[in-house]
């Protein structure tokens, strides 16, 4: 039988800090997205997403600042993508968080149709 790791003051603080950060609700998809870095189209893949943000993992390095992330729209076609600037605030192994900024109520409307699909899919 696998016993607990064990925590030290740190772990719970972090784990803490992170919950009272979030306001949202986060769901773990697999959306391939491309995201703008420095003027370059890159494509990544979203693990984590809510309407306030997402985790992702990327190619290249992702330097701290703002980026603009194309998320598939909702619609389903192809062609059509929800346009986001971003802020990243963390880096991890894998990758990156980041939160939207500046978001207008239409990009709030169509991301909240994402995320919705996307907790679904999470609860099906």
């Amino acid at each position: 039988m696998n016993e607990p790791a064990a925590m030290n003051d740190n772990d719970y603080t972090d784990r803490t800090q992170t919950s009272q950060r979030r306001s949202e609700p986060r769901w773990q998809v697999d959306l391939p997205v491309q995201v703008v870095i420095d003027g370059r189209t890159v494509p990544a893949t979203v693990t984590s997403l809510s309407n306030g943000g997402l985790f992702m993992e990327c190619g290249p390095p992702v330097p701290e600042g703002y980026i603009v992330v194309h998320i598939p729209a909702p619609s389903g076609d192809a062609d059509d993508t929800i346009l986001l600037e971003a802020e990243v605030v963390h880096h991890a192994e894998k990758g990156v968080g980041i939160r939207f900024v500046g978001l207008s109520l239409e990009d709030t409307r169509q991301l909240a149709s994402v995320v919705l699909d996307a907790s679904k899919a999470a609860v099906a």
